[in-house]
């Protein structure tokens, strides 16, 4: 009686540990499909209609900055400073045929966060515009923003068959475009500046 003890327990954990060993093998080749669709790259493109206005309005913004070089008003110095965080962030600096993975969408949208959204940029071009119709558009910002780190950071636990690319692109079709709203607001603040 002994020895059919010995014998089914041995059967149960050969069981069991052939089991575990088909799960952590299933699970090493998920993560190591995991990790190869997460490298596919995209390239910044100059004919995406949001990277070529995005870049229109920074340069606008400038033009209508120098236009006014002497004013020294509140609004123009928050706007030079704006500019230059425009001029130094993420989109501006890509240049066309620059290489684009999922990390690079994940730093464009935490520097539109933290350093537009959180370093209270936004609230100040809310102020400045004084006009309720803008709210709605800053709102917007703002929860595209945050709905965009939420979905970056969790899109490690997504598994896709196909399609990957075709993500990538759209991800970074919706960071670009809280970049081109966000340089529009700044563009009609620009426009307003009083000589």
């Amino acid at each position: 009686m002994k020895e059919f003890f010995d014998e089914y327990l041995k059967i149960v954990m050969y069981t069991v540990f052939g089991l575990l060993m088909i799960v952590s093998s299933y699970s090493i080749v998920l993560n190591i499909r995991h990790y190869n669709s997460l490298s596919d790259v995209i390239y910044v493109s100059e004919l995406s209609v949001d990277y070529k206005k995005y870049r229109d309005n920074v340069t606008m913004i400038e033009n209508n900055l120098n236009k006014q070089d002497s004013l020294d008003g509140e609004l123009s110095v928050y706007l030079k400073n704006m500019l230059n965080v425009l001029k130094k962030g993420g989109i501006f600096r890509l240049l066309p045929n620059t290489k684009i993975t999922y990390a690079d969408l994940y730093d464009l949208n935490e520097f539109f966060m933290e350093e537009i959204i959180n370093n209270s940029w936004i609230s100040d071009v809310r102020m400045k515009l004084e006009d309720e119709k803008y709210d709605e558009e800053i709102n917007f910002l703002i929860n595209n923003s945050k709905y965009m780190r939420h979905y970056l950071i969790n899109n490690g636990l997504i598994l896709r068959d196909n399609g990957v690319e075709d993500k990538i692109n759209e991800d970074y079709e919706f960071i670009l475009k809280n970049y081109r709203y966000f340089s529009d607001l700044i563009l009609k603040l620009s426009e307003d500046i009083e000589v």
